[in-house]
């Protein structure tokens, strides 16, 4: 089985489409505010990355601990038609915080995945050296950009 790990803050949600949801956030209920954050253009680049490698997603972001792993299908559904059932799972939380180390044990509980990619802003990924070479570490205000996608797709083993 193939993955994307993806943070969503920084990859497929940056600065500018946070502060557009929050000024529009008046016209629209809790779950679709939350769910405008996502830039549709960003996740088009998303949705594009799992297509080639036939992956699933598990959610490594923070949005994990606010939000029901119903309710992230429902949002990449919403903005990106990420189809429900391709979101599988949510790492599990350590009390250092470090999504690298996360990672690291959801990798080692589930031998059957063969290939993933790592999309994430933050550098703690950093925390488990021999995830580094499957990251793409994008940037906060740009996000999973196309550039970012062909650097992704250089990476596919």
């Amino acid at each position: 089985m193939k993955v994307i790990f993806l943070d969503i803050d920084g990859v497929i949600s940056t600065h500018d489409s946070i502060m557009e949801a929050h000024r529009t956030q008046y016209e629209f209920s809790g779950m679709q505010s939350q769910a405008n954050k996502i830039n549709t253009e960003l996740i088009k680049n998303l949705k594009q990355l799992q297509d080639i490698m036939g992956a699933k997603i598990v959610i490594s972001s923070a949005w994990r601990y606010s939000w029901h792993i119903d309710e992230l299908r429902w949002f990449l559904y919403n903005r990106g038609e990420i189809l429900p059932e391709s979101v599988i799972a949510t790492t599990l939380y350590r009390d250092d915080g470090s999504r690298g180390l996360e990672i690291k044990e959801y990798l080692e509980l589930h031998p059957e995945i063969t290939d993933f990619i790592i999309l994430d802003d933050d550098q703690d990924i950093e925390d488990a050296p021999e995830l580094v070479p499957r990251w793409i570490r994008t940037k906060y205000e740009e996000g999973f950009t196309k550039e970012m996608l062909e650097k992704a797709l250089l990476t596919l083993r």
